[in-house]
């Protein structure tokens, strides 16, 4: 993703330095996306400074050397039709989709899904057909640079690491996510939450609460808890009753049964006091509509003269 948002923002100077900076102990030419984004962004800098962009397209044809299976699904994105020599060679025909891993087929659809918008320049498109015949040239003349990425393709990218498979859920592209595995595709998972680390560490976990059988109710509690839709008056007696047990047996004082059955009358009585109170309508003028009487405006200037 850093590459896509670096050629969208223009950051191109960003994107090279990044890539010359990382490649030697992180291997980017090795990732598709790496491997065109960089040429792209190459060649918009040389553009825009008027210089010559020899560089990007030997990036470019280094890159469609080694992931051939690219180009046609990225045109076809593109709504471009490629030209009969590039449809009738084998080196971009079906063979070259055979050759590639399942694991870099699944970056090369998630790359194509994300990034096709930023190949669709008239003259970004006329650049890459340049090059593409330079490849076909290249590898008419059977040029040993060919062999060896196609040998390098073949045996790497055995198996998708887990967190790829997350991204590619998480980026929910509809080609990428099509080219997933049948297990992980099947599989039920949480959308904000697809295919977690296995080896995830909970970093907080709920404290278990006191049971509230343990607790003994006061007067006050007894009141706002029985204010609750699921009270019940057995609930708050054998919580008490089994506060007192513990008590007595802790050697505390007794508690007064006549007096908790003061309270709960209390309670009682207060609850169906609420229940049984009803607000009154605030009265409406005019209740009646046009029917009630108007007072007349002539009635009205009389009393004025009369004072």
């Amino acid at each position: 993703m850093i590459d896509y948002y670096a050629l969208k923002s223009e950051q191109y100077e960003f994107l090279i330095r990044m890539y010359r900076e990382w490649e030697a102990h992180r291997n980017l030419s090795q990732l598709p996306n790496f491997a065109f984004s960089v040429p792209l962004a190459l060649y918009h800098q040389r553009s825009l400074e008027g210089k010559s962009t020899e560089e990007a397209d030997l990036l470019l044809q280094e890159a469609l050397l080694h992931f051939p299976a690219l180009l046609r699904p990225l045109l076809d994105k593109c709504n471009i039709k490629p030209d009969k020599d590039v449809l009738s060679h084998e080196f971009f025909g079906p063979a070259a989709d055979a050759s590639h891993p399942e694991m870099l087929r699944q970056l090369i659809a998630l790359y194509i899904g994300r990034c096709h918008g930023v190949w669709k320049e008239p003259a970004v498109i006329t650049w890459m057909e340049n090059n593409v015949q330079t490849v076909m040239r290249r590898v008419d003349r059977n040029d040993p640079l060919a062999q060896q990425l196609r040998e390098k393709r073949e045996c790497r990218y055995r198996g998708t690491p887990r967190n790829v498979l997350r991204h590619i859920l998480m980026s929910e592209i509809q080609n990428a996510t099509a080219a997933l595995p049948r297990d992980v595709a099947n599989t039920s998972f949480m959308s904000f939450d697809p295919l977690p680390p296995v080896d995830n560490i909970a970093t907080y976990r709920r404290p278990p609460r006191k049971p509230r059988a343990e607790e003994n109710y006061g007067p006050l509690s007894m009141f706002f808890r029985s204010l609750m839709p699921n009270y019940t008056a057995e609930d708050v007696a054998n919580a008490n009753r089994e506060a007192d047990e513990a008590a007595g047996a802790a050697g505390g004082l007794q508690a007064q049964p006549e007096l908790r059955q003061g309270f709960s009358g209390v309670i009682n009585a207060l609850r169906e006091l609420m229940f049984q109170v009803e607000l009154v309508a605030p009265p409406v003028e005019n209740a009646g509509g046009d029917e009630e009487a108007v007072v007349d405006d002539d009635d009205d200037d009389n009393e004025w003269d009369d004072n």
